[in-house]
């Protein structure tokens, strides 16, 4: 299980995918549990989507990222507020991926 909190931030409401950047100090245990996928379900309290582990590169290096899908017709993420801390929980169920986002 890899385990972080999340401010929440204005790229997080103004984007449709919801972007939470993992921190890079869980790069290598989430590789290791296999946790980095194509497809995963997002559980929060205000509803639950599907989305994925994006990885990717930037001028400072490689990163991690999880991604909503877009194009719901209810985007339960639109409930969090500017600034609100949460905790995220990844975790590998047999062989499915779950994300939490939970209030802290």
């Amino acid at each position: 299980m890899v385990k972080f909190p999340f401010r929440i931030g204005k790229a997080f409401l103004d984007y449709r995918w919801h972007p939470i950047t993992i921190p890079k100090a869980h790069y290598k245990r989430l590789e290791q549990e296999g946790l980095a996928v194509d497809s995963v379900s997002i559980d929060s309290p205000f509803g639950a989507t599907h989305g994925k582990i994006y990885y990717g590169r930037a001028g400072y290096g490689p990163f991690y990222q999880i991604q909503m899908h877009r194009g719901n017709t209810h985007d339960p993420m639109t409930e969090f507020k500017l600034g609100q801390i949460i905790a995220v929980e990844l975790e590998k169920v047999e062989k499915l991926v779950s994300v939490a986002l939970r209030i802290a």
